[in-house]
């Protein structure tokens, strides 16, 4: 699941500055893994979240 679109984002930059014609994106390596680190903080909080809605869900259901 993370392994496709991690690639795909740090090709997208440069395609994006591409067209809106800002200054060209090359990206280094410590862009990419911060981006990486992003995107994968990112997936761990609304997945975090949704175990948690989860609980709580079943939490009060049993309490009823």
């Amino acid at each position: 699941m993370f392994v496709h679109p991690l690639p795909e984002l740090v090709s997208g930059g440069s395609e994006l500055s591409e067209k809106i014609g800002v200054i060209a994106y090359t990206p280094i390596y410590l862009v990419e893994a911060l981006l990486f680190f992003v995107v994968l903080l990112g997936s761990l909080v609304v997945f975090s979240v949704d175990i948690l809605a989860q609980r709580l869900t079943s939490l009060s259901s049993i309490s009823s």
